[in-house]
């Protein structure tokens, strides 16, 4: 069961990610936090969520994008960016 709790998620007790402006932190095995970012558009919907995996100070496009939001003007979905990045 998935409760929120103002910024906070929490699914059967146990702590899943805590919200804020600029993204979110989710919590990672060994009590670290795993820092996720989100740029938006002028509409404040979310374009591109990346995060630091490896923790080296850098973004890695093709690893390290974690989701990627393009439409087209008339709200359908693009496709065909970064997918090597999407792939898993």
């Amino acid at each position: 069961m998935k409760e929120y709790r103002g910024n906070f998620e929490f699914e059967n007790g146990n702590l899943t990610a805590y919200n804020h402006d600029e993204g979110r932190l989710t919590p990672k095995t060994g009590g670290s936090y795993n820092l996720e970012y989100y740029l938006k558009d002028h509409l404040f919907s979310n374009r591109i969520v990346f995060s630091d995996v490896n923790v080296n100070g850098s973004i890695n496009a093709a690893s390290e994008i974690l989701q990627e939001e393009t439409d087209y003007p008339f709200g359908l979905q693009q496709s065909g960016f970064n997918t090597r990045a999407l792939q898993g």
